[in-house]
Parts: structure tokens; C-alpha cells; sequence
């Protein structure tokens, strides 16, 4: 059974004075400049380190290419190469 069209609501409908839709796709796009956004203060960078098959996860500063911080620490990757090095074999202790 075929459904009834119903006209839209006057809220809805198009006004005589409304654009049509061909319209409104000619009409020039008002931008406004986008504020240059500050440069962050810090970037993470993902390397493959090939030696020990591991991600290394770095903390730069961009301004000068500084590493703030580094996982794992180029100490763990050193023990990672070593072939006697079993994977949680490193556990940290108190004194």
C-alpha cells in the first residue's frame, strides 16, 4: 500500500525569499584565518630499534631536537642485544 506524501510544516518549508540549494553552492565560502596554533612543547616519536626488535618510545623537544625521555632506556635496549637476556629477567629491588 503506497504511503501518503504530506507537505512539510511551515517552519520547515522554503520561504519565497530562501536561496535555493544551486544557489547556496555558488556562493563564495566566508573564512576566517585560523589562528597559527603554538607550537607543542613536546613530540612522541616511535622508532623500530632493529638491534633489539623493540618500539622505542621518544620524548622530544621540538624547538631543539632535545630526547626528554625515552622507554625503554638505551641501558634496557643494550641488555636486550645481549643473547643470554631472557625477557623479565630485569626486575627492580629495594635496598
Amino acid at each position: 500500500m503506497p504511503q501518503s506524501i504530506r507537505p512539510l510544516p511551515a517552519s520547515v518549508a522554503p520561504t519565497a525569499n530562501a536561496p535555493s540549494a544551486a544557489e547556496n553552492l555558488d556562493a563564495p565560502v566566508a573564512s576566517t584565518p585560523d589562528p597559527v596554533a603554538p607550537e607543542p612543547e613536546r613530540r612522541l616519536i616511535i622508532e623500530h630499534d632493529k638491534g633489539s626488535g623493540a618500539f622505542v618510545y621518544k620524548t622530544i623537544d621540538p624547538r631543539n631536537g632535545e630526547v626528554i625521555s625515552q622507554y625503554p632506556t638505551k641501558e634496557i635496549l643494550k641488555l636486550r642485544e645481549d643473547p643470554r637476556y631472557q625477557a623479565g629477567a630485569l626486575v627492580l629491588r629495594n635496598a
